[in-house]
């Protein structure tokens, strides 16, 4: 386990094409992963944990709204959210996967996940 305040490289690679076979089994990682606790069953940031949230300084945070696309913290570049699925998010209830998912699991989360975006334009 890394000590607090070290810094370690990721090695990404290069991401996998997206398609709706990897963006289906995307969904059941979702599914099997939980992640519908917290970000509800469309991604839209309003699953059952929601309101007993806390970062780790004890206040009140709420999940993501994945839909919006726009504003990942760490980027919403399929890099980026590959990243955060291993990294997890410091200071937030976002845990890493690293070690848990396989690097095809966490390629088709990276998928589901940008097909929930929401192009706001």
């Amino acid at each position: 386990q890394l000590e607090l305040g070290r810094r370690r490289r990721v090695l990404i690679g290069e991401p996998p094409l997206a398609s709706r076979a990897s963006v289906e089994r995307g969904r059941a990682v979702y599914d099997a992963m939980r992640c519908a606790e917290c970000h509800g069953p469309d991604g839209s940031g309003d699953g059952p944990a929601r309101d007993t949230m806390t970062d780790d300084l004890g206040r009140p945070i709420y999940p993501f709204d994945l839909s919006r696309g726009d504003n990942f913290r760490g980027g919403s570049e399929p890099e980026d959210i590959y990243r955060t699925f291993l990294t997890g998010l410091n200071g937030t209830p976002m845990p890493a996967y690293e070690g848990v998912l396989s690097r095809d699991e966490a390629w088709d989360l990276v998928h589901f996940v940008r097909s929930l975006f929401v192009d706001a334009r």
